[in-house]
């Protein structure tokens, strides 16, 4: 009773700060429904379990006074089963950087072993490193265009940054939220550490530079196709046991983050534009990063390692990335794309 407790006041908590509905509408059971299933679906995407779902469906019947009947929550319910069908708990599993870095590697050798290139397994690269950059979501990485990216303005703001969530001037002044993560304008800054010239940005840069307005900065790249590649890459890498999938590349940013002392807890939260602290606790825990960088293999862990402290070209594969993009524009017009 004590976990479906707390798990009924985490959902009023992000109802609170979402300002999707008041306390008072939640008597309506339609409401409580509705809202309950944006909730789960916020706890799936920051990597929840099937048990805390089922908590959070219990504990909000409980703590309504709502029958015990199956009826009951329907859209809830079904939401809660869709844990268990996708087993988040797997997809979840942090990407260590030094898998990552490997990764891009072998996406940017796949393209040039490619005649003509490969502009899915490029751009496939491109998402990676936007997401370990940025500690974002595939599908709203996906989503980014050159609208979306800020440049460096001035000293006061000197490093390039991502609005996920623009506010549509449109909506009313009145409207709070534009997105489940709960915010009007999701803001991040490239490069979590600071650096102005960091490789991420210079990925970052070179995507904005080649995109034309209102244009994917990873385009022609789907989410379907992005899953695909990503899991072959995994496999040709000898990455079977990590288990990577998209969503592995913003935990493994996460981890990185927090193991790396680069942003504590609440830096996290904000920068993963997340409302729930017990998302974030998690990072703190060495041993799920730690069994992943196991599960790499000693070898490759090393060979990534190396990878990442390389300064330049080729040796470094975000170097070799941010470089190959400066022909990103007349390649996609070559394509047809």
């Amino acid at each position: 009773m004590a976990t479906y407790n707390a798990e009924a006041a985490e959902f009023l908590d992000w109802l609170k700060h979402s300002g999707l509905a008041e306390t008072s509408e939640l008597k309506d059971e339609a409401v409580l429904d509705a809202m309950a299933v944006k909730y789960l679906a916020t706890s799936f995407d920051e990597g929840e379990s099937y048990a805390t779902a089922a908590a959070v469906v219990f504990g909000l019947i409980f703590k309504f006074g709502l029958p015990k009947s199956r009826t009951v929550l329907p859209r809830s319910r079904r939401a809660r089963l869709g844990f268990r069908k996708d087993d988040p708990e797997v997809s979840r599993d942090p990407c260590p950087e030094e898998a990552a870095v490997l990764l891009v590697d072998d996406l940017l050798l796949q393209d040039a072993s490619t005649m003509g290139g490969d502009l899915a397994c490029l751009m496939a690269a491109s998402a990676i490193t936007l997401q370990m950059d940025l500690t974002s979501r595939p599908s709203e990485t996906l989503a980014l265009t050159r609208e979306k990216v800020v440049p460096p303005q001035g000293k006061k703001f000197a490093r390039m940054a991502v609005i996920f969530h623009p506010q549509d001037p449109k909506r009313s002044q009145t409207s709070k939220v534009t997105n489940k993560s709960g915010s009007v304008d999701d803001t991040v800054m490239s490069a979590a550490c600071g650096a102005k010239n960091h490789v991420f940005t210079q990925v970052l840069s070179a995507l904005h530079i080649a995109a034309r307005p209102r244009e994917r900065l990873l385009s022609p790249l789907t989410l379907a196709a992005y899953e695909r590649i990503a899991h072959a890459s995994a496999g040709r890498c000898g990455f079977e046991a990590l288990n990577i999938v998209p969503h592995s590349f913003r935990h493994g940013s996460a981890s990185s983050l927090l193991h790396g002392k680069v942003l504590d807890q609440a830096g996290l939260m904000a920068r993963m534009r997340v409302f729930r602290k017990e998302t974030v606790r998690r990072y703190a825990k060495t041993g799920k990063l730690q069994r992943q960088v196991a599960a790499m293999g000693i070898q490759r862990r090393l060979t990534g390692e190396a990878a990442l402290i390389a300064p330049g070209r080729p040796a470094n594969p975000f170097f070799e990335l941010a470089h190959r993009l400066a022909d990103l524009r007349s390649r996609r017009l070559r394509a047809g794309v």
